[in-house]
C-alpha cells in the first residue's frame, strides 16, 4: 500500500549563475517557414506559428499555426491561411493567438477557431495570467515614444484594461503566477515589470540589445531573447543570445548565443526546458538544463521515530529544500507557494508520484 501526500516546499535562494547551471541545447525540428510564435502546455505539447508570407491572408497565405505533440513529436496544422498569426497563449485548454495585421485575437476551443477579439491595432505580444485574463501588447506606432503602443489585461468576457501606454516597441509579455506582467521593449532595450500589487511599472533591465521574446517560469525566472542581428549567425558576426534572468538575484545565466534570429520563447513550469524559434533558420531549438530532475534523500528515522525528514534537491528551481513526513500525514518545513507530489510506502521511503512533472 502507497500513501500518496502532496508536500508543500519553498525553495531556498542559491545561486542561478552561468558557472552553476548549464543547458544543453539541440535542434527539435527543422524545415520551418519563418517560425515566430511559440508556446509550450505543461503536458509538452508546443504550439507554433510560421509567417513566411506576413500581412498575406487568404489562399495565397502561407502562413500557419501548428501544434507539435509532446509524446510522439508529430506536427498538426490547427489554422492556415491568416495574414500574421504571431504570438501565442495557452489558458486551460483553450489556445490564442495575435493576428497582427488583421488587428484581431483567435481563439480555438474545442477543436474550433473563430475572433474573440477584433479591433485591436497592431496585437503582438500575448500571455495568460494566472486568474484566467489575458495579458496583450499592441505595436500601431512602432518606435515612437508617446505614441500609442500600449500593455493591456483583457478578462474572460473581452474587457480591457490598459496597464500601460507610450512605450516605444513593447513586442512581447509575461505574466508570473503572482500576476506581474514583463515586458520586452525592442528599440528601447528594456525589459519593464508592472507589480501586480501597487499598479506601478519601472524597468527592471536595461541597456539590452532589441530584447524580443520573453517567458517566465513558475519560480519567477524570466527567459528572453535578444536580436540586434536577425538573419546573422555566429559565424557572420551575429550578437543573438538567449538569456535567463533572476529577478530574486539579479543573475544572468546565458543559455545560448549565435543563432541567426531567436524569436519567441517559451519555458516549461519548472524550468527545466526551454524552447524557442529561429525564423531565419526555420528551426525550433530545445535547451534543457542539465541536472534538472529532482531527487530525494532521507535522514535516519531512529531518533524521530516514524517520522522521516527529506531533503528534496530541486536544481530547476535552483535550491533545496525540506519536509516532514511520517504514516499518519506530513508536516511540510516551511510551507510555501510550490508544491511537490510524492508517495510514501510502508517504510517511509519516498518517490515522486509523477517523475516527469514533480511541480504542479
Amino acid at each position: 500500500m502507497r500513501l500518496s501526500v502532496t508536500f508543500a516546499v519553498s525553495l531556498c535562494c542559491l545561486s542561478t549563475t552561468a558557472v552553476s547551471q548549464t543547458f544543453t541545447t539541440q535542434v527539435l525540428e527543422t524545415g520551418l517557414s519563418s517560425p515566430t510564435g511559440i508556446a509550450v502546455t505543461p503536458g509538452g505539447d508546443l504550439y507554433f506559428t510560421e509567417v513566411p508570407t506576413p500581412g498575406t491572408g487568404g489562399t495565397t497565405s502561407q502562413n500557419t499555426v501548428r501544434v507539435r505533440d509532446g509524446q510522439t513529436g508529430t506536427i498538426s496544422m490547427i489554422a492556415m491561411n491568416e495574414p500574421e498569426p504571431v504570438n501565442l497563449a495557452i489558458l486551460g485548454n483553450d489556445v490564442y493567438w495575435t493576428c497582427r495585421t488583421a488587428g484581431v485575437i483567435v481563439r480555438r476551443q474545442n477543436g474550433t477557431n473563430a475572433v474573440w477579439q477584433m479591433g485591436l491595432s497592431s496585437p503582438s505580444g500575448i500571455a495568460p495570467a494566472p486568474n484566467g485574463d489575458l495579458v496583450i501588447t499592441q505595436i500601431p506606432t512602432p518606435g515612437m515614444a508617446a505614441g500609442s503602443n500600449s500593455v493591456d489585461r483583457i478578462d474572460a468576457v473581452g474587457m480591457a484594461t490598459q496597464l500601460s501606454m507610450g512605450e516605444p516597441e513593447p513586442y512581447d509579455v509575461a505574466v508570473d503566477d503572482d500576476g506581474n506582467v514583463y515586458w520586452t521593449c525592442r528599440t528601447a532595450g528594456v525589459i519593464l515589470r508592472y507589480d501586480a500589487d501597487t499598479g506601478t511599472k519601472a524597468p527592471i533591465l536595461r541597456g539590452l540589445d532589441r530584447p524580443t521574446g520573453i517567458d517566465v517560469d513558475a519560480a519567477g525566472n524570466l527567459y528572453f531573447t535578444e536580436v540586434p542581428t536577425p538573419g546573422v549567425g555566429g559565424m557572420a558576426g551575429g550578437e543573438n543570445k538567449v538569456w535567463q534572468f533572476s529577478p530574486e538575484t539579479s543573475e544572468f545565466t546565458l543559455i545560448s548565443m549565435g543563432e541567426p534570429e531567436p524569436t519567441d520563447i517559451t519555458v516549461s513550469p519548472d524550468g527545466s526546458r526551454v524552447y524557442w524559434t529561429c525564423t531565419s533558420a526555420g528551426v525550433i531549438v530545445m535547451a534543457q538544463r542539465t541536472g534538472s530532475q529532482p531527487s530525494i534523500t532521507t535522514t535516519s528515522t531512529t531518533a524521530l521515530g516514524d517520522t522521516v525528514r527529506f531533503i528534496i534537491d530541486a536544481p530547476g528551481y535552483g535550491g533545496m529544500s525540506y519536509a516532514l513526513g511520517n504514516s499518519a500525514g506530513l508536516g511540510p518545513i516551511p510551507v510555501g507557494s510550490r508544491f511537490l507530489a510524492l508517495e510514501l510506502d510502508p517504510l517511509l521511503r519516498a518517490t515522486f508520484a509523477a517523475p516527469d512533472m514533480p511541480y504542479t
